[in-house]
Protein backbone atom coordinates (compact mmCIF):
# COMPACT_ATOMS: atom_id res chain seq x y z
CA UNK A 1 0.00 0.00 0.00
CA UNK A 2 2.76 2.40 0.91
CA UNK A 3 4.68 1.69 -2.30
CA UNK A 4 1.55 2.10 -4.41
CA UNK A 5 0.70 5.39 -2.68
CA UNK A 6 4.26 6.65 -3.25
CA UNK A 7 4.15 5.86 -6.97
CA UNK A 8 0.72 7.48 -7.35
CA UNK A 9 1.87 10.58 -5.52
CA UNK A 10 5.01 10.78 -7.67
CA UNK A 11 2.90 10.48 -10.79
CA UNK A 12 0.72 13.28 -9.57
CA UNK A 13 3.66 15.59 -8.94
CA UNK A 14 5.07 14.77 -12.40
CA UNK A 15 1.75 15.67 -13.97
CA UNK A 16 1.64 18.81 -11.87
CA UNK A 17 5.07 19.84 -13.14
CA UNK A 18 3.89 19.52 -16.74
CA UNK A 19 0.75 21.43 -15.83
CA UNK A 20 2.64 24.32 -14.33
CA UNK A 21 5.03 24.50 -17.26
CA UNK A 22 2.13 24.57 -19.70
CA UNK A 23 0.26 27.23 -17.79
CA UNK A 24 -2.86 25.08 -17.65
CA UNK A 25 -3.30 25.59 -13.92
CA UNK A 26 -4.08 29.27 -14.35
CA UNK A 27 -6.60 28.40 -17.04
CA UNK A 28 -8.32 25.99 -14.61
CA UNK A 29 -8.58 28.72 -12.01
CA UNK A 30 -10.01 31.20 -14.46
CA UNK A 31 -13.26 29.48 -15.50
CA UNK A 32 -14.07 26.29 -13.58
CA UNK A 33 -17.55 27.19 -12.26
CA UNK A 34 -20.48 26.88 -14.67
CA UNK A 35 -23.18 27.47 -12.06
CA UNK A 36 -24.11 29.47 -10.10
CA UNK A 37 -23.28 32.44 -12.30
CA UNK A 38 -21.71 35.57 -10.75
CA UNK A 39 -24.36 37.73 -9.08
CA UNK A 40 -26.86 34.88 -8.66
CA UNK A 41 -28.91 34.84 -5.44
CA UNK A 42 -28.57 31.47 -3.72
CA UNK A 43 -30.22 29.85 -0.70
CA UNK A 44 -28.80 26.85 1.17
CA UNK A 45 -28.65 24.18 -0.13
CA UNK A 46 -27.55 25.33 -3.59
CA UNK A 47 -26.38 23.37 -6.62
CA UNK A 48 -22.90 23.97 -8.01
CA UNK A 49 -21.18 22.46 -11.03
CA UNK A 50 -18.22 23.08 -13.29
CA UNK A 51 -15.20 21.52 -14.94
CA UNK A 52 -11.42 21.56 -14.92
CA UNK A 53 -8.46 20.44 -17.01
CA UNK A 54 -6.61 18.14 -14.57
CA UNK A 55 -8.56 15.71 -12.36
CA UNK A 56 -7.34 15.73 -8.74
CA UNK A 57 -5.67 12.60 -7.40
CA UNK A 58 -8.19 12.31 -4.53
CA UNK A 59 -11.19 12.91 -6.88
CA UNK A 60 -12.39 15.73 -4.70
CA UNK A 61 -12.31 19.47 -4.29
CA UNK A 62 -13.02 21.62 -1.25
CA UNK A 63 -15.64 24.38 -1.32
CA UNK A 64 -15.98 27.23 1.13
CA UNK A 65 -18.80 29.81 1.38
CA UNK A 66 -17.88 33.22 2.81
CA UNK A 67 -20.20 36.03 3.91
CA UNK A 68 -19.76 39.78 3.43
CA UNK A 69 -17.39 39.98 6.40
CA UNK A 70 -15.17 37.20 5.02
CA UNK A 71 -16.34 34.67 7.60
CA UNK A 72 -16.69 31.03 6.50
CA UNK A 73 -20.35 30.00 6.84
CA UNK A 74 -20.11 26.67 5.00
CA UNK A 75 -17.37 24.23 3.97
CA UNK A 76 -17.17 20.64 2.69
CA UNK A 77 -16.04 18.44 -0.23
CA UNK A 78 -17.15 18.17 -3.85
CA UNK A 79 -16.65 14.92 -5.79
CA UNK A 80 -15.01 15.10 -9.22
CA UNK A 81 -15.54 12.76 -12.19
CA UNK A 82 -12.70 12.06 -14.59
CA UNK A 83 -9.45 10.11 -15.00
CA UNK A 84 -6.38 11.29 -13.13
CA UNK A 85 -4.54 13.97 -15.09
CA UNK A 86 -7.36 14.47 -17.60
CA UNK A 87 -10.27 16.92 -17.88
CA UNK A 88 -12.99 16.37 -15.31
CA UNK A 89 -16.33 17.68 -14.08
CA UNK A 90 -17.75 18.29 -10.66
CA UNK A 91 -21.22 18.88 -9.26
CA UNK A 92 -22.99 18.71 -5.95
CA UNK A 93 -24.90 20.55 -3.24
CA UNK A 94 -23.28 23.22 -1.12
CA UNK A 95 -24.74 24.13 2.25
CA UNK A 96 -24.19 27.21 4.38
CA UNK A 97 -25.73 29.10 7.28
CA UNK A 98 -26.44 32.67 6.17
CA UNK A 99 -27.78 34.87 8.96
CA UNK A 100 -28.52 37.82 6.68
CA UNK A 101 -29.07 38.64 3.05
CA UNK A 102 -26.14 40.16 1.18
CA UNK A 103 -23.05 39.61 -0.97
CA UNK A 104 -21.01 36.46 -0.50
CA UNK A 105 -18.39 34.35 -2.23
CA UNK A 106 -17.94 30.69 -3.08
CA UNK A 107 -14.33 29.51 -3.14
CA UNK A 108 -13.25 26.15 -4.61
CA UNK A 109 -9.80 24.67 -4.01
CA UNK A 110 -7.79 21.71 -5.23
CA UNK A 111 -5.85 21.01 -2.05
CA UNK A 112 -2.64 18.98 -2.03
CA UNK A 113 -2.83 15.84 0.10
CA UNK A 114 0.65 16.58 1.41
CA UNK A 115 -0.32 20.04 2.64
CA UNK A 116 0.88 23.44 1.48
CA UNK A 117 -0.97 26.05 -0.58
CA UNK A 118 -3.86 25.04 -2.87
CA UNK A 119 -2.83 23.69 -6.26
CA UNK A 120 -5.64 25.65 -7.91
CA UNK A 121 -8.43 27.94 -6.73
CA UNK A 122 -11.53 29.51 -8.17
CA UNK A 123 -14.20 31.83 -6.85
CA UNK A 124 -17.58 33.21 -7.80
CA UNK A 125 -19.30 36.22 -6.25
CA UNK A 126 -22.95 35.57 -5.34
CA UNK A 127 -25.77 37.04 -3.29
CA UNK A 128 -26.65 35.04 -0.19
CA UNK A 129 -30.24 34.65 0.98
CA UNK A 130 -31.38 33.47 4.41
CA UNK A 131 -33.06 30.08 4.06
CA UNK A 132 -36.80 30.30 4.69
CA UNK A 133 -36.73 34.07 5.28
CA UNK A 134 -37.44 37.16 3.27
CA UNK A 135 -34.17 38.78 4.27
CA UNK A 136 -35.57 41.69 6.32
CA UNK A 137 -37.82 44.42 4.96
CA UNK A 138 -38.01 44.12 1.18
CA UNK A 139 -39.51 46.58 -1.31
CA UNK A 140 -40.87 45.69 -4.73
CA UNK A 141 -40.33 49.31 -5.83
CA UNK A 142 -36.57 48.69 -6.05
CA UNK A 143 -36.34 44.90 -5.49
CA UNK A 144 -33.97 45.46 -2.57
CA UNK A 145 -34.12 44.59 1.13
CA UNK A 146 -32.93 46.14 4.40
CA UNK A 147 -31.82 44.01 7.32
CA UNK A 148 -29.90 43.87 10.58
CA UNK A 149 -28.14 46.96 11.85
CA UNK A 150 -29.04 49.05 8.80
CA UNK A 151 -32.74 48.16 9.17
CA UNK A 152 -32.65 49.14 12.84
CA UNK A 153 -31.08 52.51 12.00
CA UNK A 154 -33.37 53.10 8.99
CA UNK A 155 -36.48 52.41 11.09
CA UNK A 156 -35.37 54.48 14.08
CA UNK A 157 -34.28 57.48 11.99
CA UNK A 158 -37.15 58.45 9.75
CA UNK A 159 -37.69 55.30 7.70
CA UNK A 160 -39.00 55.84 4.19
CA UNK A 161 -39.69 59.59 4.50
CA UNK A 162 -36.12 60.50 5.48
CA UNK A 163 -34.06 57.77 3.84
CA UNK A 164 -36.10 56.59 0.87
CA UNK A 165 -36.24 53.11 -0.62
CA UNK A 166 -33.10 50.92 -0.68
CA UNK A 167 -31.25 51.08 -4.00
CA UNK A 168 -28.70 48.34 -3.25
CA UNK A 169 -27.93 45.54 -0.86
CA UNK A 170 -25.02 45.71 1.54
CA UNK A 171 -21.58 45.71 -0.06
CA UNK A 172 -18.04 46.82 0.66
CA UNK A 173 -16.84 50.15 -0.73
CA UNK A 174 -13.74 52.30 -0.34
CA UNK A 175 -14.99 55.69 0.85
CA UNK A 176 -13.62 59.22 0.91
CA UNK A 177 -11.15 58.50 3.73
CA UNK A 178 -9.53 55.75 1.66
CA UNK A 179 -10.83 52.99 3.94
CA UNK A 180 -13.25 50.19 3.07
CA UNK A 181 -16.61 49.92 4.83
CA UNK A 182 -19.84 47.94 4.54
CA UNK A 183 -22.40 50.32 3.01
CA UNK A 184 -25.94 50.35 1.64
CA UNK A 185 -27.43 53.01 -0.62
CA UNK A 186 -30.91 54.49 -0.35
CA UNK A 187 -32.67 57.15 -2.40
CA UNK A 188 -31.61 59.94 -0.02
CA UNK A 189 -28.77 58.52 2.08
CA UNK A 190 -25.87 56.11 2.22
CA UNK A 191 -25.63 54.08 5.44
CA UNK A 192 -22.12 53.13 6.52
CA UNK A 193 -21.07 50.57 9.13
CA UNK A 194 -18.09 51.75 11.21
CA UNK A 195 -16.96 48.86 13.48
CA UNK A 196 -14.02 50.94 14.67
CA UNK A 197 -16.42 53.13 16.67
CA UNK A 198 -16.61 51.74 20.22
CA UNK A 199 -20.11 53.08 20.98
CA UNK A 200 -22.63 50.81 19.17
CA UNK A 201 -25.07 53.74 18.91
CA UNK A 202 -22.75 55.43 16.42
CA UNK A 203 -21.46 52.48 14.44
CA UNK A 204 -23.99 53.17 11.67
CA UNK A 205 -23.34 56.59 10.14
CA UNK A 206 -24.65 58.55 7.16
CA UNK A 207 -22.53 59.44 4.15
CA UNK A 208 -22.04 63.16 3.54
CA UNK A 209 -24.07 63.45 0.33
CA UNK A 210 -24.79 67.14 0.72
CA UNK A 211 -21.15 68.14 0.82
CA UNK A 212 -20.31 66.02 -2.24
CA UNK A 213 -23.20 67.28 -4.39
CA UNK A 214 -22.71 70.92 -3.39
CA UNK A 215 -19.32 70.99 -5.12
CA UNK A 216 -21.10 70.97 -8.48
CA UNK A 217 -23.74 73.63 -7.71
CA UNK A 218 -22.94 76.89 -9.45
CA UNK A 219 -23.47 80.08 -7.42
CA UNK A 220 -24.45 78.41 -4.15
CA UNK A 221 -24.14 80.85 -1.19
CA UNK A 222 -21.46 78.95 0.72
CA UNK A 223 -19.61 81.94 2.22
CA UNK A 224 -20.02 82.59 5.93
CA UNK A 225 -22.62 85.19 6.84
CA UNK A 226 -23.73 87.10 9.93
CA UNK A 227 -26.47 85.86 12.20
CA UNK A 228 -30.02 86.78 11.16
CA UNK A 229 -33.07 87.39 13.33
CA UNK A 230 -35.72 84.67 13.43
CA UNK A 231 -33.59 81.63 12.66
CA UNK A 232 -30.91 79.40 14.17
CA UNK A 233 -27.29 80.32 13.55
CA UNK A 234 -24.55 77.70 13.37
CA UNK A 235 -21.20 79.25 14.08
CA UNK A 236 -19.45 76.01 13.07
CA UNK A 237 -20.18 76.72 9.40
CA UNK A 238 -21.39 80.33 9.53
CA UNK A 239 -24.93 79.79 8.24
CA UNK A 240 -28.51 80.43 9.31
CA UNK A 241 -31.39 77.96 9.22
CA UNK A 242 -34.85 79.54 8.97
CA UNK A 243 -38.01 78.47 10.83
CA UNK A 244 -39.40 76.00 8.24
CA UNK A 245 -36.18 74.10 7.63
CA UNK A 246 -35.16 74.48 11.28
CA UNK A 247 -38.32 72.78 12.50
CA UNK A 248 -37.84 69.90 10.05
CA UNK A 249 -34.15 69.58 10.95
CA UNK A 250 -34.95 69.37 14.66
CA UNK A 251 -37.91 66.99 14.34
CA UNK A 252 -36.08 64.47 12.18
CA UNK A 253 -32.77 63.86 13.88
CA UNK A 254 -31.00 67.23 13.81
CA UNK A 255 -27.22 67.20 13.73
CA UNK A 256 -26.80 63.43 13.84
CA UNK A 257 -29.02 62.93 10.78
CA UNK A 258 -28.37 65.97 8.60
CA UNK A 259 -25.17 67.60 9.86
CA UNK A 260 -24.46 71.34 9.81
CA UNK A 261 -25.80 73.75 7.16
CA UNK A 262 -23.36 74.40 4.31
CA UNK A 263 -25.26 77.24 2.58
CA UNK A 264 -27.89 79.87 3.12
CA UNK A 265 -31.37 79.48 1.65
CA UNK A 266 -31.35 80.04 -2.14
CA UNK A 267 -33.24 79.18 -5.31
CA UNK A 268 -32.11 76.32 -7.54
CA UNK A 269 -33.55 74.57 -10.60
CA UNK A 270 -33.75 70.91 -9.65
CA UNK A 271 -34.04 67.60 -11.45
CA UNK A 272 -37.68 68.17 -12.49
CA UNK A 273 -36.59 71.45 -14.18
CA UNK A 274 -38.58 73.49 -11.62
CA UNK A 275 -37.10 76.10 -9.30
CA UNK A 276 -37.28 75.62 -5.54
CA UNK A 277 -35.91 77.25 -2.41
CA UNK A 278 -33.23 74.91 -1.11
CA UNK A 279 -30.55 74.70 1.55
CA UNK A 280 -27.65 72.27 1.68
CA UNK A 281 -26.52 70.43 4.79
CA UNK A 282 -23.61 68.04 5.22
CA UNK A 283 -25.80 64.99 4.59
CA UNK A 284 -28.87 66.35 2.81
CA UNK A 285 -30.47 69.01 0.66
CA UNK A 286 -33.68 70.52 2.05
CA UNK A 287 -36.26 71.54 -0.57
CA UNK A 288 -39.28 73.77 0.10
CA UNK A 289 -42.22 72.52 -1.96
CA UNK A 290 -44.86 75.26 -1.65
CA UNK A 291 -47.14 73.42 -4.11
CA UNK A 292 -47.83 70.62 -1.62
CA UNK A 293 -51.29 70.87 -0.06
CA UNK A 294 -50.15 68.77 2.91
CA UNK A 295 -47.97 70.81 5.31
CA UNK A 296 -46.16 67.61 6.35
CA UNK A 297 -44.59 67.33 2.91
CA UNK A 298 -43.69 70.92 2.16
CA UNK A 299 -40.13 70.23 3.24
CA UNK A 300 -38.59 67.36 1.29
CA UNK A 301 -35.13 65.90 0.90
CA UNK A 302 -33.11 65.69 -2.31
CA UNK A 303 -32.72 62.21 -3.80
CA UNK A 304 -28.94 61.92 -4.21
CA UNK A 305 -28.59 58.20 -3.59
CA UNK A 306 -29.05 56.94 -7.15
CA UNK A 307 -26.57 59.39 -8.64
CA UNK A 308 -23.88 58.76 -6.01
CA UNK A 309 -24.36 54.99 -6.25
CA UNK A 310 -24.02 54.97 -10.03
CA UNK A 311 -20.93 57.15 -9.94
CA UNK A 312 -19.33 55.05 -7.18
CA UNK A 313 -19.84 51.87 -9.22
CA UNK A 314 -18.24 53.48 -12.26
CA UNK A 315 -21.48 52.91 -14.14
CA UNK A 316 -21.82 56.53 -15.06
CA UNK A 317 -18.52 57.69 -16.49
CA UNK A 318 -19.64 60.90 -18.19
CA UNK A 319 -19.77 60.43 -21.93
CA UNK A 320 -21.52 62.22 -24.78
CA UNK A 321 -22.24 60.46 -28.05
CA UNK A 322 -23.40 62.22 -31.23
CA UNK A 323 -25.72 60.05 -33.33
CA UNK A 324 -26.58 62.42 -36.19
CA UNK A 325 -25.50 64.03 -38.36
CA UNK A 326 -22.31 62.04 -38.96
CA UNK A 327 -19.05 63.93 -39.05
CA UNK A 328 -18.34 65.18 -42.58
CA UNK A 329 -22.04 65.60 -43.41
CA UNK A 330 -23.40 68.55 -45.38
CA UNK A 331 -26.10 70.51 -43.55
CA UNK A 332 -28.23 73.59 -44.05
CA UNK A 333 -27.81 76.70 -41.88
CA UNK A 334 -30.57 75.39 -39.61
CA UNK A 335 -29.97 71.81 -38.49
CA UNK A 336 -30.27 69.50 -35.49
CA UNK A 337 -27.62 67.47 -33.68
CA UNK A 338 -28.92 64.36 -31.92
CA UNK A 339 -27.10 62.33 -29.32
CA UNK A 340 -26.92 60.56 -25.99
CA UNK A 341 -25.40 61.19 -22.58
CA UNK A 342 -24.35 58.52 -20.07
CA UNK A 343 -25.19 60.79 -17.13
CA UNK A 344 -28.06 63.29 -17.14
CA UNK A 345 -26.78 66.46 -15.41
CA UNK A 346 -28.57 67.83 -12.36
CA UNK A 347 -30.01 70.75 -14.34
CA UNK A 348 -30.66 68.54 -17.40
CA UNK A 349 -28.78 70.97 -19.62
CA UNK A 350 -25.74 70.62 -21.90
CA UNK A 351 -24.04 73.39 -23.89
CA UNK A 352 -23.32 73.60 -27.62
CA UNK A 353 -20.66 75.66 -29.43
CA UNK A 354 -20.11 76.17 -33.15
CA UNK A 355 -16.86 77.51 -34.62
CA UNK A 356 -15.87 78.15 -38.24
CA UNK A 357 -13.00 75.87 -39.25
CA UNK A 358 -11.39 78.50 -41.49
CA UNK A 359 -12.12 81.59 -39.41
CA UNK A 360 -15.03 83.90 -40.04
CA UNK A 361 -17.91 85.42 -38.06
CA UNK A 362 -18.73 84.49 -34.49
CA UNK A 363 -21.12 81.55 -34.54
CA UNK A 364 -23.82 80.79 -31.97
CA UNK A 365 -23.69 78.83 -28.78
CA UNK A 366 -26.33 77.99 -26.22
CA UNK A 367 -28.06 75.48 -23.93
CA UNK A 368 -29.27 72.03 -24.93
CA UNK A 369 -32.07 70.33 -22.99
CA UNK A 370 -31.47 66.72 -21.96
CA UNK A 371 -34.28 64.17 -21.69
CA UNK A 372 -33.91 61.49 -19.04
CA UNK A 373 -33.74 60.81 -15.32
CA UNK A 374 -31.17 62.74 -13.30
CA UNK A 375 -28.09 60.56 -12.81
CA UNK A 376 -29.13 58.04 -15.47
CA UNK A 377 -28.61 57.98 -19.23
CA UNK A 378 -30.43 60.42 -21.50
CA UNK A 379 -30.85 61.89 -24.97
CA UNK A 380 -30.65 65.36 -26.47
CA UNK A 381 -31.45 67.28 -29.64
CA UNK A 382 -29.51 70.52 -30.19
CA UNK A 383 -31.36 72.75 -32.68
CA UNK A 384 -28.78 75.07 -34.21
CA UNK A 385 -29.37 78.02 -36.52
CA UNK A 386 -26.33 79.65 -38.14
CA UNK A 387 -26.24 83.12 -39.76
CA UNK A 388 -27.89 82.94 -43.25
CA UNK A 389 -24.76 84.02 -45.09
CA UNK A 390 -22.41 81.53 -43.48
CA UNK A 391 -21.09 78.59 -45.49
CA UNK A 392 -18.13 76.26 -45.30
CA UNK A 393 -16.65 74.02 -42.63
CA UNK A 394 -17.82 74.23 -39.04
CA UNK A 395 -17.20 72.26 -35.86
CA UNK A 396 -20.08 71.59 -33.47
CA UNK A 397 -19.15 70.71 -29.88
CA UNK A 398 -21.59 69.47 -27.24
CA UNK A 399 -20.34 69.84 -23.66
CA UNK A 400 -21.36 68.86 -20.14
CA UNK A 401 -20.09 71.76 -18.03
CA UNK A 402 -19.72 71.63 -14.24
CA UNK A 403 -21.95 74.05 -12.37
CA UNK A 404 -19.30 74.59 -9.74
CA UNK A 405 -16.12 75.55 -11.58
CA UNK A 406 -17.20 75.55 -15.26
CA UNK A 407 -14.96 72.56 -15.91
CA UNK A 408 -15.85 70.48 -18.98
CA UNK A 409 -16.91 67.07 -17.65
CA UNK A 410 -17.53 65.51 -21.07
CA UNK A 411 -17.64 66.63 -24.68
CA UNK A 412 -18.12 65.39 -28.23
CA UNK A 413 -17.58 67.13 -31.58
CA UNK A 414 -18.40 66.69 -35.26
CA UNK A 415 -17.23 68.61 -38.33
CA UNK A 416 -19.85 69.51 -40.93
CA UNK A 417 -20.04 71.47 -44.16
CA UNK A 418 -22.68 74.19 -44.12
CA UNK A 419 -24.50 75.20 -47.25
CA UNK A 420 -25.46 78.86 -47.32
CA UNK A 421 -29.16 79.57 -47.29
CA UNK A 422 -28.67 83.10 -48.65
CA UNK A 423 -30.55 83.78 -51.88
Amino acid sequence: MRATRFVSASLRWSLLGVLLLGGVLSAWAATPVAAPLPGTTITSPATINGSGTLAPFESRLIYRVLDLDGQAIGQSNLTTKGELGKPYTFSGQITFKATKRGPGRIEIEDVSESGGPPLATARVEVSLQVAGAGGGSCYTQTNECIQGRFLEYWTANGGLDINGFPLSGEFRQKLEDGKEYVVQYFERVRLEYHPEVTDPRYQVLLGQFGRGILVGVRGAPTARVAQEVGGTYFDQTGHNVGPAFGAYWTANGGLATFGYPLTELFKQKLEDSKEYQVQYFERARFELNTESSDPRYRVQLGQFGRQILNESRGATARKIGIIAPPTGATVQSAFAVQGTVSVVPAEKVLHYRVIALNGGPALPEGPVTVEGEYGGSGTFVARITLPPGFSGGARVTIEDISQGDNAVLASASIDVTVQSSAR
